[in-house]
């Protein structure tokens, strides 16, 4: 048996005009992001019974394509964790919307991660190169036209029970 007891508290990042609330956002004319590139560094966490941690960083390139929908390549080295050494490509389609007069941005990516493990068991599948699923929440705060920091949380699902939680703080440009 399994109990379960949440509670929250919110803020509407896009405040309507009258009191209530409003049953649709203001529609979005421009696209979440134009072009962005953002360098990380961060934390790699492997997920299992002991905890095991290492430098993160990461290089991303972000093009927005529709008023919701962004695009990214990213180079992501999860450093070495002694059960992880993983580097590689990840490749990600994007859900965002922008709030506060542009400023904020709230995503969240799904794409795959092509990498290569160093400590993956030779007996596996593929050797060393491994393809992994990769689920990124984002959220990015502009400053001014050029300058924005993003903080994303990347999360790994890989096939040889060497799943990963990489927490990346970082800065970038946007042209």
């Amino acid at each position: 048996d399994a109990w379960n007891v949440l509670a929250g508290l919110g803020y509407q990042l896009a405040a309507p005009d009258a009191p209530g609330s409003r049953p649709w956002p203001v529609r979005q004319d421009e696209p979440t992001t134009r072009n962005e590139v953002t360098a990380f560094l961060g934390q790699t966490v492997v997920n299992g019974f002991e905890r095991n941690t290492a430098l993160a960083w990461a290089v991303e390139y972000r093009k927005g394509f529709g008023r919701y929908f962004d695009a990214s390549v990213s180079y992501i080295h999860e450093g070495d964790s002694r059960l992880v050494r993983r580097a590689g490509f990840g490749v990600q389609g994007w859900l965002g919307r922008a709030f506060l007069d542009r400023r904020l941005t709230v995503s969240l990516g799904v794409g795959v991660y092509l990498a290569t493990d160093e400590y993956k068991p030779l007996h596996a599948e593929g050797g060393s190169r491994t393809v992994a699923g990769l689920i990124t929440p984002s959220v990015s705060y502009r400053f001014g036209s050029r300058a924005v920091a993003r903080f994303s949380w990347n999360r790994m699902a890989s096939s040889y029970h060497r799943d990963t939680d990489v927490f990346l703080l970082g800065a970038g440009r946007r042209f």
